[in-house]
């Protein structure tokens, strides 16, 4: 005589007719902890590790090139195949993050938004808002700091070459690894909603502050700010595409600036007592621009909830 076994519980399986949010895409996937614990691993160590690997070869070649850089000379001094490492390392986590999806929970596609792929439209709405307010930035930036007969920091030509190459994949990296990944992976775990978006953005927020290497509180915070506000743009328009455009527009306007007119190494200068009350500046520019892109993105009826086949 044979017995059935229990039906899955509703907390084993989820219900595949549900509407799930974006930090929900992986919630149609059984929870199991090792699951969630080694995407988690596979993520930081990846990171890490090629963090680690990338640094040591750029530290290699600005020696055999006769520059100095931080790693050799024990004070850091940024170099441009310093960065280059770096941004190589930050844009690794979107293979990571899609491989984490594809093998671990045997899903592919909704990485991007909650309705698969990238929504080009959207994307382009976005930006046609985004870049021109960063751009104007820059050039009141650009205004302020250069003074007739000033001198172009040192390697600009480098700098800027690295900066319009890679930092676009570096700041698309770290939305992918840390609100993609992260931010779902974590948010799997929890059914109602709201549990699930708060928890995936307070666990991405806080690597993404800690993953800056930085211990001043102004900068910390601001970091934080930064983190919040995206998980919470990319909840609320379900995607990424949104949150990729900002984090991208600023990190370029940012390199781009300080590549023309200052010391890369004191422009990312994030030491104990390099921020101060100013940072609260860019934390309500930042609030600012998010509060537009969700009334936006409400406006123009974006897709935030979608339901989910099991797999």
């Amino acid at each position: 005589m044979t017995t059935s076994s229990p039906a899955p519980s509703a907390q084993q399986l989820p219900d595949p007719t549900a509407s799930y949010n974006y930090f929900q895409t992986l919630r149609p996937v059984r929870p199991r902890w090792w699951r969630s614990l080694l995407g988690l691993l596979v993520i930081g160590g990846g990171y890490v590790g090629l963090s680690v690997g990338l640094s040591l070869l750029a530290s290699f070649a600005d020696r055999a090139a006769g520059r100095t850089d931080g790693l050799s000379s024990g004070s850091f001094t940024l170099t441009p195949m310093l960065l280059l490492s770096v941004n190589l390392s930050a844009a690794a986590l979107i293979p990571l993050s899609l491989l984490v999806e594809r093998l671990l929970y045997r899903r592919s596609g909704r990485l991007h938004s909650v309705e698969g792929p990238p929504r080009g439209p959207w994307l382009r709405r976005v930006a046609l808002i985004i870049v021109p307010l960063f751009a104007g930035y820059a050039v009141l930036a650009g205004l302020a700091v250069v003074r007739p007969g000033s001198e172009l920091a040192p390697e600009w030509t480098a700098w800027l070459a690295v900066v319009l190459l890679t930092t676009p994949l570096q700041a698309a990296g770290e939305e992918y690894g840390f609100r993609g990944a992260v931010g779902r992976i974590v948010g799997s775990w929890f059914a109602p909603g709201w549990l699930a978006v708060t928890a995936g953005t307070v666990a991405s927020a806080a690597v993404f502050a800690a993953a800056h290497g930085s211990l001043d509180p102004w900068l910390l915070a601001y970091y934080a700010v930064f983190g919040v506000m995206m998980s919470v743009v990319t909840w609320q328009t379900g995607g990424l595409e949104a949150a990729v455009v900002v984090h991208v527009s600023n990190n370029v306007v940012l390199g781009v600036v300080g590549a023309l007119t200052s010391d890369m190494s004191t422009a990312f200068d994030r030491s104990v007592g390099t921020g101060g009350p100013f940072m609260l500046v860019p934390m309500v520019a930042i609030v600012g621009l998010g509060v537009l892109i969700i009334a936006v993105a409400r406006r123009r009826r974006v897709t935030r909830l979608a339901a989910l086949r099991t797999g």
